[in-house]
């Protein structure tokens, strides 16, 4: 095909109208009022442009052969309610591209195709300043009246028009361009109730929506497939720089899935990003400058948001055994809001990702949650929804792997956090639900200190966790689980405690406690952390743990296990020079691991438990918080009322700096079918108070072994027994 330009200062194309540049092997080009994106110098631009409903524009590879170009452009406004087409060959052939871009773009009743029967679909491009994609009919009625005025407000289109070509085997891609107006944010909204389903053709096609602002799914408003896979790019903050809006710099675009919004892409995959960079952008929350303050936007202060949404990539949208499905990528950096005071400024971080009883499903199809918190924020929140009925957040796989990476963001020097903001923790889960069936799942997040008060010398702080899990359930049947914190300068590095059930009829109260599990069947079960050390003049009134594993209660009990693979826990506490008082004159220090009771560690092929206990030093008299002396001794490893299980294998505890201590614990490397496993407890110092350590076996008794370099103790209240309960041998129990 050859080349159709129709150029002018006002294009119309009314009529019965035909402009076609089909060629036998491959489509030409058709350029009404300008060319792509309209930056080709050589061809005039309109200002406005008008196709008119019964008119056809045509680039088709008509034998063998891709797809050409039609573009129809105006700078200020395009009406195009005709039959635009760029289709590929026949016999083979991609298909090609249509635009119809402009300021303010029309593209009620528009019949566009750039679909391919025998090579990959092209591509319709919508590129207007501003665009809600609507449930019913858009703007006008389609193609009577050519009119070349510009508008003010949002471009609007259909979610039909959008769904016709998506099932004729054509991409779709929405981009935003360079706001106009102070009503043109850039932004890309699906208003509520709208629906684009893909429901014909089997080809996989492509939604893009490309925005230099945010982009919004309303609430109950859905984008999905039942014929073919539909793949889903959203990319916000579409330059990655600031936009200029009405004399204001603008910075960010945020991704918001509302109440009740839903993607199901039977089998395409979901890519939620930023600055138009699929693998390292980030969408990111909505910050501008107020005065000497920058605030963050209400409402889109978070990268990603995800408020009781579904995100579901799995052929036929169930997710059984067995069953493929598209991969999710989402990745999110949120904004704050920095107000100055007297002496220092008070911040409000956004996350980089949260969700807040969202429920993502992907199949075998691998699943990223990337997230890093604005000044103060956190880096990925998993939160359970309280409205009405508490829903937690879901993920799951079948064989995909799920990974989850949170970046918490320091404050800054001089600055406090706002009261009930969330805290920058680099991984935040409350009552989350986690599982996948044969995948590996991973959770890694570093913290950032929520608050920095200067005091004479340095500052008091308070760090944060790398990763804390509160009541939440990881489960996998043959995959591994790994967990790896490290916490902020006087943070801890990982968490796995109680949650909470919040209580929807009374907000303010407690809630319901839960524990945390961590369970696999037959993979292995690692979880680290590495606390945070705090300068030398600094004030830390966080505890710096490396692993803090605890549960609260008999009835709430927190359970890391592996049924038939191992469980290793490393953890390094964090050094502080100077602490708080707390409210019982006793701080425990930063030990490597901390298990505080009702809690249980089992591995099946053993345990591994090896900590590095940090310091907790004490600051002088007169300085302006009052100070004592730790009353707790430091550990590497502290186990208390705390149960580990080995059956028929290995527990070892080792904690070489500042020893061992099990109280009031039971350590059990017991068989009941054969050979007894051994416990093996090493440090500068081990003491058992108050706990027992059984290696017995059916098969025969294993061996206990407390060697310390300095001081090894078992109290007259622990037991020890390494008995063959069959006609096995027993076994031994030594220290040195």
């Amino acid at each position: 095909g050859g080349e159709i330009q129709v150029l002018g200062h006002h294009v119309g194309i009314t009529g019965s109208a035909t402009l076609d540049a089909s060629g036998s092997s491959g489509g030409g080009s058709v350029l009404v009022g300008g060319d792509y994106h309209g930056r080709n110098a050589a061809v005039r631009n309109a200002q406005a442009t008008f196709i008119g409903q019964d008119t056809t524009l045509r680039a088709d590879a008509i034998d063998n052969g891709d797809g050409g170009r039609v573009v129809v452009w105006g700078n200020d406004a395009t009406r195009a309610h005709g039959t635009l087409r760029a289709q590929g060959g026949a016999a083979g052939g991609n298909g090609g591209l249509v635009e119809t871009s402009g300021k303010y773009l029309d593209t009620a009743g528009a019949r566009v195709s750039a679909s391919a029967t025998h090579g990959k679909s092209g591509q319709w491009l919508l590129d207007p300043a501003d665009i809600t994609i609507g449930a019913g009919p858009t703007s006008t009625p389609p193609g009577y009246t050519a009119t070349f005025t510009s508008q003010t407000e949002s471009s609007l289109v259909s979610a039909a028009d959008i769904q016709t070509s998506l099932n004729a085997g054509t991409s779709v891609s929405i981009a935003t361009g360079n706001p106009v107006g102070t009503l043109d944010l850039g932004n890309i909204e699906i208003e509520a109730g709208a629906s684009i389903l893909k429901s014909a053709g089997s080809q996989p096609v492509t939604l893009t929506l490309s925005a230099i602002g945010s982009i919004v799914m309303s609430d109950n408003s859905s984008i999905g497939s039942t014929a073919g896979p539909l793949n889903i790019d959203f990319n916000s903050y579409s330059l990655g720089v600031p936009t200029n809006i009405s004399g204001v710099n603008v910075t960010g675009g945020a991704i918001f899935m509302a109440n009740g919004s839903s993607i199901a892409t039977n089998g395409g995959n979901v890519r939620f990003y930023g600055a138009s960079n699929p693998a390292a952008g980030f969408a990111r929350g909505v910050s501008l400058p107020v005065g000497a303050s920058t605030l963050a936007v209400p409402g889109f202060e978070n990268g990603v948001l995800l408020d009781r949404a579904l995100i579901n990539t799995c052929v036929g949208g169930t997710c059984a055994v067995g069953v493929s499905g598209g991969t999710l990528s989402i990745r999110g950096q949120g904004a704050a809001s920095v107000t100055p005071l007297g002496a220092g400024s008070s911040v409000v971080g956004g996350a980089g990702v949260q969700l807040i009883g969202a429920n993502l499903q992907t199949g075998s199809g691998a699943m990223g949650i990337d997230g890093v918190g604005g000044r103060r924020g956190a880096g990925v929140v998993l939160d359970e929804s309280a409205s009405g009925v508490v829903t937690p957040a879901q993920l799951a796989t079948g064989s995909g792997t799920i990974t989850i990476s949170g970046t918490g963001t320091d404050v800054g020097s001089g600055f406090a956090g706002a009261a009930n903001a969330l805290a920058p923790v680099g991984v935040s889960s409350n009552i989350t639900q986690i599982s996948s069936l044969s995948g590996n799942i991973s959770i890694t997040g570093s913290g950032g200190v929520s608050d920095r008060t200067p005091i004479a010398g340095g500052d008091q702080i308070n760090g944060q966790a790398g990763v804390d899990l509160r009541g939440t359930s990881i489960t996998s049947n043959s995959g591994g689980i790994s967990v790896n914190g490290t916490g902020s300068a006087g943070g801890a590095g990982t968490r796995v405690i109680v949650g909470s059930i919040p209580d929807p009829s009374a907000p303010s109260a407690s809630g319901t406690p839960v524990g945390s599990t961590l369970n696999t069947q037959t993979g292995n079960v690692s979880i680290s952390g590495v606390g945070g050390s705090a300068a030398a003049t600094d004030i830390s009134s966080s505890d710096p743990f490396g692993v803090a594993i605890a549960g609260s209660s008999a009835s709430v009990t927190t359970l890391i296990r592996s049924g038939s693979g191992t469980v290793s826990v490393n953890g390094t506490g964090g050094d502080i020079s100077n602490t708080i008082n707390n409210p019982s004159g006793v701080r425990i220090p930063a030990a490597g691991i901390l298990a505080a009771g009702f809690d249980t560690i089992e591995g099946g092929s053993g345990v591994s438990l090896t900590g590095v206990g940090g310091s907790d030093g004490v600051r002088n008299s007169g300085t302006p918080i009052a100070i004592v002396l730790t009353q707790f001794p430091g550990r590497d490893l502290l186990i208390a009322g705390t149960t580990v299980l080995a059956p028929g294998s290995t527990i070892n505890a080792n904690g070489v700096l500042k020893g061992v201590e099990v109280s009031n614990s039971n350590l059990d490397a017991s068989s009941t079918a054969g050979t007894a496993g051994n416990i093996l407890l090493s440090g500068l110092d081990v003491g058992l108070i108050g706990s027992t350590a059984s290696a017995n076996g059916l098969g025969g008794g294993g061996q206990i072994s407390v060697t310390a370099d300095n001081v090894a103790f078992v109290g007259a209240d622990s037991a020890l027994s390494a008995d063959g309960t069959g006609a096995g041998s027993n076994g031994g129990a030594n220290g040195d």
